[in-house]
């Protein structure tokens, strides 16, 4: 009787599997634009899919951070016009959250916004934009004005063809109000990969990071790390004291109870303080005015307000 079963269970995947393949394969080249949707452009060839651990075939070097972000699948193609040509992206990721993160992975601070999607920026000739679960990806091959505004119809397109709606990660809404206007950049963090290209605590994953935000206000940084409860995140804290304490990244290293504060190599002042189930880090540059106690003492008054 078990041989039978296994039986019908290898048969069922041998023609399931695949079907659901390729149903996730055209369900993502669906919204992609097509042939007489943007002009005289069209595809160039055939596009190319992947799922899973296929991203580092794609794009081998940068997929890590993906799949710390939470990959799914993806697909691209080029497009000509004559003699012009640009790629598109287009990464589904494996929930809303997860496509903000890799968005704000990506994009800088100094970029264009584009009103398309939830979000978009231009940065050059690479156009990045979130829509629901799905991060679209347009790069062109110069800046000139007709380009770029190719990029822009081409990413507009495909985001009006997918219907999901995005939703920005709960730890957003912890951020200190008092300095709403002061935000220069947000990178929401999923895992170490993210926050060592942020800031450069260790090459480790010294904080065994779940969940994150590091935060790029006019005066000052933020890092916000959040644990499933206060003590997990009072362990993390001391065993991360433990290895800056020692570290060659770090001078003047001085821990009180569930705070410590230190000079990073480039002469920041770097503070950090255990509360609850977060740790919080508050840098700032050489020489600046900016009370580091009453920023830590803002966040905290924040965190008081929710309950996640």
């Amino acid at each position: 009787m078990k041989r039978i079963i296994i039986g019908i269970f290898l048969i069922l995947f041998a023609i399931i599997g695949p079907m659901e393949l390729k149903a996730s394969a055209d369900q993502m080249m669906a919204f992609l634009p097509k042939a007489g949707e943007m002009g005289d452009w069209k595809p160039k060839g055939e596009p190319q899919y992947v799922e899973g651990e296929d991203l580092f075939h794609l794009i081998n070097g940068g997929a890590e951070v993906y799949h710390e972000y939470g990959f799914k699948q993806a697909v691209t193609v080029s497009y000509e016009n004559g003699s012009q040509s640009f790629n598109l992206e287009l990464y589904q990721m494996n929930n809303p959250q997860s496509a903000y993160g890799i968005y704000t992975f990506k994009t800088g601070e100094n970029g264009t916004p584009v009103q398309t999607g939830d979000a978009a920026l231009l940065e050059d000739y690479y156009l990045n934009v979130r829509k629901g679960s799905f991060l679209i990806t347009v790069i062109g091959f110069d800046s000139k004005p007709e380009t770029l505004k190719t990029l822009r119809e081409a990413a507009t397109v495909t985001a009006g063809k997918i219907k999901e709606k995005g939703a920005d990660p709960e730890i957003l809404y912890l951020l200190p109000t008092e300095f709403k206007d002061q935000i220069i950049k947000v990178t929401y963090l999923k895992g170490n990969l993210a926050l060592y290209n942020s800031y450069e605590f260790d090459t480790k994953d010294l904080f065994a990071l779940k969940e994150g935000v590091y935060v790029q206000y006019r005066q000052f940084r933020l890092l916000m790390f959040k644990y499933d409860d206060a003590s997990e995140s009072n362990r993390k804290f001391q065993e991360a004291a433990d290895v800056l304490s020692t570290s060659s990244r770090f001078a003047n290293f001085k821990r009180t109870g569930n705070t410590i504060s230190m000079t990073d190599k480039k002469s920041h002042s770097v503070s950090m303080e255990n509360y609850k189930r977060y740790i919080i880090t508050v840098i700032t540059e050489p020489g600046s005015t900016t009370d580091r106690a009453a920023a830590h003492a803002s966040v905290i008054k924040e965190l008081g307000k929710y309950s996640f």
